[in-house]
């Protein structure tokens, strides 16, 4: 084992902790606060810290298990979940209506399915639909029996919320390379065999997976944490800080396990 590998394999006990003292903060965090309807950013970001908190539970228990290139594939959604976050947050009001009002799509697609004909969808979609539809127009779709995008960004795409957001190399070197193992690609095949002759031997995944999986869970759910903090003026920042600044104080003398660029 090289000496990358031994000192990633000590980092995994410590940043298992530090995102297990994240995950407390978002079960204390969540069922504390009380919505406004009409704040679109506060109602995503405590439903995306249920999802994040969840997605950190799976990290830890699949490296527990040693199975660090499978909680890579959750980092990697903790990571699109992250990000379409801060994304929105940089323009809560009206992209923070273009992810609630999508489900007004998906009701109406639903009614069109269960009907099979003309949508007899229920009068709120209808009424939402018509005063906000346009919206959710796909141009390349005008005409069609469903005009709408396929899905509630409308068109932006994940990288192009990883450049806004400056999440840039986060992209390159995670949420892109992660791809590989979810769409079976040779080059991640490739890393987790050994040929031995006419047989094929695996590989555990190294410890270096684990400890990028357990660093990016880390960091989406801090940095929800720490939108939510200053969003809903929650008095729990001090701790999400002082989490953040327990976390640095750790990891400062060595290499990063994980980029620290995604803007929040």
């Amino acid at each position: 084992m090289s000496l990358e590998e031994v000192r990633a394999d000590k980092d995994v006990v410590d940043l298992d902790r530090y995102v297990g003292d994240a995950v407390s903060l978002a079960e204390e965090l969540i069922p504390s606060v009380r919505l406004s309807e009409d704040d679109h950013l506060g109602f995503i970001v405590l439903s995306f810290l249920c999802r994040l908190r969840e997605q950190a539970l799976s990290v830890r228990l699949l490296v527990s298990k040693a199975q660090g290139r499978d909680a890579e594939l959750v980092a990697r959604s903790m990571l699109e979940t992250m990000v379409s976050l801060v994304w929105i947050g940089q323009s809560p009001q009206e992209r923070g209506l273009q992810w609630r009002g999508y489900a007004y799509v998906e009701d109406w697609r639903l009614a069109r399915e269960q009907r099979q004909d003309v949508p007899s969808a229920p009068e709120e979609v209808k009424r939402f639909l018509q005063e906000n539809g346009g919206r959710y127009e796909d141009p390349g779709r005008r005409g069609k029996d469903d005009p709408y995008y396929r899905d509630w960004r409308c068109g932006t795409t994940v990288k192009q919320m990883f450049c806004a957001a400056k999440g840039e190399k986060l992209y390159s070197e995670l949420y892109g390379p992660f791809s590989d193992w979810i769409h079976a690609g040779p080059k991640s095949i490739g890393l987790a065999i050994e040929r031995d002759g006419k047989h094929i031997r695996w590989n555990p995944a190294p410890a270096s997976t684990r400890a990028t999986a357990l660093a990016a869970a880390f960091q989406c759910l801090v940095e929800a944490l720490q939108i939510a903090g200053e969003h809903l003026k929650l008095s729990i920042s001090g701790d999400v800080e002082n989490l953040i600044a327990r976390f640095v104080r750790r990891f400062s003398g060595g290499r990063e396990a994980v980029p620290t660029d995604l803007a929040s």
